[in-house]
């Protein structure tokens, strides 16, 4: 994956080109120079790069041309740039198609994938005409999470850094008596969302966002008893609460905008942020939240790293075996 951004690929940048002017420290394009403005990279000082886009911070390639994801969820741009740097994305010889590789987001695997795969064609710009059968002995389906590392010249995962993939079930009895229980705490969020102000609520949101990329993890915090939430605690404890998991929920933050837009704007501008999504989120969120906290999860399959492929599952969990932590 990303064959013409590995380590040597940079290092022979870094090598044979001038840094881009004006920089603080030494940075590089990484694509034509004139699009150094928004696709750039820099050595850190174990001599990894960090690669930007837009100014934000994406991957990090360590040398052996190791991959290292630093977020959970690319936009539609950053997905389309780095597709750009697999060697042979989609190639065919006399009709015949080899390859086919792509990073995108699937929420049926957990978020950000990298997949391989052959197909049996593909249109005359070179993308796979859907509905042709993939190769299912050729087929690699890698997670790209935060904590992660991949050999990039072999598609494999790195000594160190293995995980195994679990397959999940919602055990319905449990969660419908559970939600039945909890039936309080709901009704107590919803009079609060639908009673503070929407532009409060966004940015109170941001603020969580914010917090959590300067690594401090509210829901972890021993300062705090929400993350035992309970209809029993005060209406401030379930504020923070559902406030701080809308904040963690990246597919989310990212669509809607809510990292970069101003609060204003989300709530005024096109298409609006009002009471009813904040709250669906927070309802979409808590739910979530209790039935992890319970355990009300049953695993139906476990799939090795060393496979690379996992099934589909909309429960998906992935648990480094290092220290057993879920990524």
């Amino acid at each position: 994956m990303l064959e013409h951004l590995t380590h040597d690929a940079l290092t022979l940048i870094v090598s044979g080109e001038k840094p881009i002017r004006g920089r603080a420290r030494k940075e590089y394009p990484y694509g034509n120079r004139n699009q150094a403005l928004y696709k750039d990279f820099f050595q850190n000082k174990d001599e990894s790069y960090t690669i930007r886009y837009y100014g934000e911070e994406i991957l990090k390639i360590h040398k052996g041309n190791i991959l290292e994801v630093v977020k959970n969820y690319f936009g539609q741009g950053t997905k389309t740039v780095l597709n750009e740097f697999h060697k042979g994305r989609a190639y065919t010889v006399n009709g015949t198609v080899y390859a086919h590789r792509e990073i995108r987001n699937s929420k049926i695997h957990g978020g950000l994938i990298y997949e391989f795969y052959k197909v049996n064609k593909v249109t005359e710009r070179g993308i796979p005409i859907r509905g042709f059968a993939k190769n299912k002995y050729a087929h690699i389906i890698l997670p790209l999470r935060v904590g992660m590392r991949f050999n990039m010249l072999t598609d494999t995962v790195v000594k160190g850094y293995e995980y195994d993939v679990m397959a999940r079930k919602l055990n319905r009895k449990k969660s419908i008596k559970l939600l039945e229980e909890k039936e309080s705490l709901f009704l107590r969020n919803k009079v609060m969302m639908n009673t503070i102000p929407p532009i409060n609520i966004i940015k109170d949101i941001k603020e969580a966002i914010e917090r959590l990329e300067n690594g401090e993890n509210y829901l972890d915090s021993k300062f705090t008893r929400t993350k035992y939430a309970d209809e029993s605690y005060k209406q401030d404890d379930i504020y923070n609460l559902v406030t701080n998991l809308i904040a963690k929920e990246e597919n989310l933050v990212s669509y809607h905008g809510l990292k970069w837009g101003s609060a204003e704007q989300l709530t005024t501008g096109y298409n609006p942020i009002g009471a009813d999504d904040i709250l669906k989120w927070s309802t979409d969120c808590l739910k979530e939240y209790l039935k992890e906290k319970h355990n009300l999860y049953d695993v139906t399959k476990k799939q090795p790293c060393e496979d690379r492929y996992f099934t589909s599952n909309k429960r998906i969990k992935f648990i480094m075996r290092g220290n057993n932590n879920e990524v």
